[in-house]
């Protein structure tokens, strides 16, 4: 499995607004380098090796096509707004941008806050979480392979998967990881979080990846009961021991 260049997400979206693309047969937007390449049609930059006249990838498209991840058509999407008749407003799920980065670095450390358990959080110091949350963000994205659904209200983001790809330890087979995944409260039993979660597996079968990892605090029963009821199962147990004395 070829994997694309490390932070090719950092580097190239102005060409493509998705954080790398998947290598197609009669053309694509995988780089060859990280190195950004003078481009004859669309602004400053554009993929290495990318033809004239490219069959680009579904998520290579300008945004507002909607083409490529499943469940982003205005007719297929999510909607809230409950009472039938109602205003309905689509929730859309997409590849995060560049223009997404600043507040994923936000939710990075809100949700580190928010799954920490009552006994860490008591002693935790807010500066550090947010720079942990900060920098394993930027790590995941920055990775080959490493990339972030975001749900998305209207242009407003309101939640979001971070995935990244790493060996496994016994067979360094390639193996997903689903490092992260944040809804705003108001946005939370609508169904957006399994958008999210198909989303990610689409991706990571177009890889050719099989194996998909969570991590999920012991702390956090209805984190584990979502994870379980798609389809995750219980793989080990992180235990702790504090020292005294």
């Amino acid at each position: 499995m070829r994997l694309p260049p490390p932070s090719w997400g950092l580097l190239h979206l102005m060409d493509c607004p998705r954080p790398w693309s998947l290598p197609r047969a009669g053309g694509g937007c995988l780089a060859a380098s990280a190195t950004p390449v003078p481009g004859p049609s669309r602004g400053p930059t554009r993929c290495p090796g990318h033809p004239a006249r490219p069959r680009r990838p579904a998520w290579c498209e300008p945004p507002g096509t909607h083409a490529g991840v499943p469940g982003t058509s205005r007719t297929g999407a999510t909607y809230r707004g409950g009472k039938k008749g109602g205003n309905r407003i689509v929730v859309e799920v997409r590849f995060w941008r560049l223009n997404d980065l600043p507040w994923l670095l936000h939710m990075a450390a809100v949700t580190d806050w928010e799954i920490m358990n009552p006994t860490d959080r008591a002693v935790a110091r807010p500066e550090v979480v947010q720079a942990n949350a900060h920098r394993n963000l930027l790590a995941t994205l920055a990775s080959p392979g490493g990339t972030a659904f975001v749900a998305d209200d209207g242009g407003r983001p309101v939640g979001f998967l971070l995935i990244g790809i790493r060996p496994d330890d016994r067979t360094g087979e390639w193996q997903g990881y689903m490092a992260d995944i944040y809804l705003l409260p108001e946005y939370r039993g609508k169904g957006i979080a399994k958008r999210l979660h198909e989303a990610g597996e689409w991706y990571l079968r177009q890889l050719g990846i099989r194996r998909i990892t969570n991590w999920v605090h012991a702390t956090n029963p209805l984190g584990q009961k979502a994870s379980q009821a798609r389809g995750f199962r219980v793989w080990g147990v992180m235990m702790e021991k504090l020292l005294t004395g």
